[in-house]
């Protein structure tokens, strides 16, 4: 019998698990146990061990409410699986756990608690090195948000262009939203290329700005500006923005859900692995923070011309070529933004997505 083991540090108490899966879904070359490690995420580590990562909660049984606010797993936690012919049982214990040799049986071991108290090394579900400097650069606005959010008024000495350390008046700013705001411009309208459908517009990140003094006209002070910054510019709270990328855990939709690309960071070159990628559906089609989506582009129609003696010619119906991999991160209602996961071809703004 051979023994896969795995040990997760747990913010909370969680019972002994063991579970049954294929065995057919775990990578061929998967460690026999693997110790966590800086740098790592939950979609590297499962990929370590299965075939299809996004399978992960599969895996381990989790319900929908346990996909949102998983257990963490910490560097220095080793994670073990325990094959029996064509089963898979799944154990899981505190780091204390004693260590475990590929000959010893770990059916005594007992889970304890994690007394420690809650720090920010624990493993997030998506490479955060990667994506952080975007998490708050991708926005959706559409005619509510922009009809609600902040907007600035006037700089204070009355210029009209402002940038870093520049201290400006502006309306719409509530004290329960927090003192950071992200200053954005309404850019182009994005529309579904499926039936012309209105899903926003984008935003256009500017900078950022703190609050000096809340009150009905509020002065801000921007302390980041990538970009001139003007009358009417729109303000929204950081605090509303920033995707629970910590959160979750990489998981196929509940439902049939399909769709478009609409654009990509990379513009026409096309985009890679750890790309972002706007897709044309979200909340209200089902789309959630976690969701995994296949990618796919349909060929060009080929038509075989060697039987000209029969007409019409034949039209070949070639399969749509599977490209890679998208994992939503952040979610607006009509569309959402996704990490490319993984990739064979380049991204383009034409290809389509759907369930795994």
């Amino acid at each position: 019998m051979k023994h896969f083991v795995i040990y997760l540090i747990l913010l909370i108490y969680l019972p002994f698990t063991s579970i049954a899966a294929d065995s057919t879904a775990l990578q061929e070359n998967a460690p026999e146990r693997y110790t966590v490690q800086k740098g790592d995420s939950l979609w590297s580590i499962a990929g370590r061990f299965l075939k299809d990562p996004w399978k992960w909660p599969e895996l381990l049984k989790l319900n929908a409410d346990q996909i949102k606010s998983p257990h963490l797993i910490f560097p220095g936690d080793v994670i073990v699986l325990e094959l029996q012919r064509d089963e898979v049982n799944v154990r899981v214990f505190t780091q204390s756990a004693p260590e475990i040799t590929p000959t010893s049986t770990s059916a005594t071991l007992e889970p304890k608690p994690r007394i420690e108290a809650f720090t920010t090394n624990f493993i997030p579900s998506i490479p955060l090195t990667t994506l952080s400097p975007f998490l708050n650069k991708h926005l959706l606005l559409n005619k509510e948000s922009l009809n609600t959010s902040g907007h600035v008024l006037s700089s204070v000495d009355q210029r009209l262009l402002l940038s870093t350390y520049d201290e400006f008046y502006a309306r719409g700013i509530h004290p329960d939203q927090g003192d950071v705001w992200l200053i954005y411009r309404q850019g182009q309208a994005i529309i579904d290329p499926a039936n012309n459908q209105l899903l926003g517009y984008d935003g256009i990140y500017l900078g950022e700005a703190k609050v000096v003094q809340h009150g009905e006209l509020s002065k801000l002070m921007i302390t980041t500006a990538v970009k001139d910054i003007y009358r009417d510019d729109r303000l929204i709270s950081a605090r509303t923005q920033i995707p629970s990328v910590f959160s979750f855990i990489p998981h196929p939709p509940v439902k049939p859900i399909s769709g478009h690309i609409i654009s990509t960071s990379d513009g026409a070159i096309g985009a890679g692995t750890l790309s972002i990628v706007l897709l044309t559906k979200g909340k209200k089609d089902g789309v959630d923070i976690g969701s995994v989506f296949a990618i796919s582009r349909k060929p060009l129609e080929l038509r075989d011309d060697s039987t000209k003696f029969f007409k019409p010619k034949n039209t070949l119906n070639i399969p749509d070529q599977r490209l890679g991999l998208v994992m939503v991160f952040n979610v607006f209602d009509n569309a959402s933004y996704g990490l490319i996961m993984s990739s064979t071809q380049p991204i383009k703004s034409s290809d389509r997505f759907s369930n795994p």
